[in-house]
């Protein structure tokens, strides 16, 4: 709290975007969230404020975060199959995503709030058809604003890394998480959803998410709290990563235990060109420009070319922007290494 007073103090005027988020904050007391949206709005409500909750977290109560300054709200779903659930180890059952449903309906007729829901996919054990009766029911009966649908990444010391490591899962293969994937991306454009970003989906250009579009502008942000990351420019230029310990005993300990470091022009490139290639609109070409006074063009010349003389092409240029296509966004990883290569081979 303390570190969010004095931040806002030295900013004396509104955030742009709020996020309240990683973990599940659903789980402090409605009282102490508002009184840090309290502090947070000291200045003024955030055009976007989004706080982060799990479907067994959220109760009547979170209704009363509206009124201090929440407009959206985003809900760790990740499936509507029950053993899918259990295979991902999640607490919560099916019909807690129904009961989270009701309540965010209810909001959304009451308040004018919008709504994120998760999905997870490429789970082991789960089936194309399970996947896109996911979409299905979320849309059906959240009607959220935006989607987020992630790859399942396999966290190492879990049980379930345990059990694909013993083989009592099994792990898609890279065909079938393509097959699964690219299912999903056409059913979610079938329902009206915008793939405006890898793993990100909206219904129009105005329910994208707001905050998470300046992460892949790597805009300026300030990130407070365990594990968190910021990142600040300085008046010369120079950028900053901060770094928050992710171990919340040391933070608890430790007053402010935050790394810096400032990021090379080619680390804050590279960085720039693996945000902005994650999403639809690309690397702005002028935006890039400006910063660097070098065209990204010449720079990643070779693998531009490359990927635009593929059958479908990985990636479409204009006078304007440089962005992949959705079968680029497949081969993002690739694509990005090969742009690194170039970055590295016309370093000074």
């Amino acid at each position: 709290m303390q570190e969010v007073s004095d931040v806002v103090s030295v900013l004396a005027h509104p955030f742009d975007t709020v996020y309240i988020g990683g973990g599940d904050p659903g789980l402090l007391d409605v009282a102490y969230l508002i009184e840090l949206l309290d502090v947070i709005t000291t200045h003024g409500k955030p055009v976007e404020c989004t706080i982060e909750i799990n479907p067994t977290s959220l109760t009547d109560e979170h209704e009363r975060l509206i009124e201090a300054g929440v407009n959206r709200f985003s809900i760790g779903i990740q499936s509507m199959h029950e053993t899918t659930l259990r295979t991902l180890g999640r607490q919560a059952a099916v019909s807690d995503n129904h009961r989270a449903f009701a309540l965010i309906n209810s909001w959304k007729r009451a308040h004018a709030i919008e709504c994120n829901g998760d999905l997870m996919t490429c789970i082991p054990g789960q089936q194309i058809s399970d996947a896109i009766q996911d979409i299905d029911t979320l849309v059906d009966m959240l009607h959220p604003d935006h989607i987020s649908l992630y790859n399942l990444t396999i966290e190492e010391g879990t049980e379930l890394s345990r059990q694909i490591a013993d083989q009592t899962l099994p792990l898609s293969s890279e065909d079938q998480q393509y097959d699964i994937l690219n299912a999903c991306w056409e059913h979610l454009h079938a329902r009206g959803y915008e793939h405006y970003e890898i793993s990100n989906f909206s219904q129009n250009r105005t329910h994208r998410s707001r905050h998470n579009e300046h992460y892949w502008r790597l805009d300026d942000y300030i990130g407070l709290g365990p594990a968190a990351a910021g990142t600040l420019t300085t008046d010369d230029g120079n950028v900053i990563r901060t770094a928050c310990t992710p171990s919340v005993t040391s933070y608890q300990r430790v007053w402010k235990a935050y790394h810096y470091e400032t990021l090379t022009t080619s680390e804050v490139m590279l960085e720039l060109i693996l945000v902005g290639l994650r999403t639809a609109d690309g690397i702005d070409l002028a935006s890039w420009k400006s910063r660097f006074s070098q065209d990204f063009t010449k720079i990643c010349h070779h693998t531009i070319e490359r990927c635009m003389q593929q059958s479908p092409p990985l990636m479409m240029c204009d006078a304007h922007r440089c962005a992949l296509t959705e079968v680029g966004f497949m081969m993002l990883d690739s694509i990005v290494a090969l742009c690194a290569e170039e970055l590295e081979a016309s370093a000074p």
